[in-house]
């Protein structure tokens, strides 16, 4: 699920908007590090052991009539918890960004013309500017969200639980049908 960057800011995500009015025809390029407070506030809402670090070195600049390229690298250290055994496990982000913003009118318009003609609009595709802005602290959080493992295992752990008012599963057991196939032996031998 995605945030819009007021509800971010509400929750400390760490935000950086530049105006796009603002933004010089020579590119901005930049580092954008997460501060303490930020961390702290991502590791929460994402519901992480501990953030160590997030930031990014990245580069904005026009791209055309009110529009925006965007190159990043976003680097990032995480704490996470193994849903299997609970066990801290440290993981490791290191991803390229590359994105364009456009007005989103021209957005739209691109929208309705790949609907005319059956296409669709690859995810990849522009990002409407939302109110004249480009913010690029919440472009990092989203994309350190997308990459975190959704369930995070460490390396050799296994769920394995049997039961215990059943003992010990037998092979036949393990099978789905196995108790099925059980019934019906007993049905037939109990008709004879």
């Amino acid at each position: 699920m995605s945030m819009t960057s007021g509800e971010a800011n509400k929750i400390g995500i760490c935000s950086r908007i530049f105006k796009t009015d603002e933004i010089p025809a020579k590119a901005i390029s930049e580092r954008l590090e997460a501060n303490a407070e930020e961390r702290a506030a991502i590791a929460k809402a994402l519901d992480l052991l501990s953030l160590d670090s997030l930031c990014m070195d990245f580069k904005l600049h026009r791209s055309g009539r009110a529009r925006f390229k965007f190159e990043g690298q976003l680097f990032a250290v995480a704490t996470q918890s193994c849903v299997v055994t609970l066990e801290p496990i440290e993981c490791e982000i290191d991803e390229r960004i590359s994105m364009e913003f456009w007005p989103p009118e021209d957005v739209k318009r691109l929208e309705n013309e790949a609907d005319e003609e059956g296409m669709e609009v690859p995810l990849d595709g522009p990002e409407p500017i939302q109110e004249g802005q480009i913010d690029v602290g919440h472009l990092a959080y989203e994309h350190f969200a997308a990459a975190l493992e959704p369930y995070p295992r460490r390396p050799g752990a296994s769920f394995d639980w049997e039961d215990p008012r059943i003992g010990k599963s037998s092979q036949d057991n393990d099978k789905p049908f196995a108790e099925l196939a059980r019934l019906k032996n007993l049905k037939g031998a109990n008709s004879n």
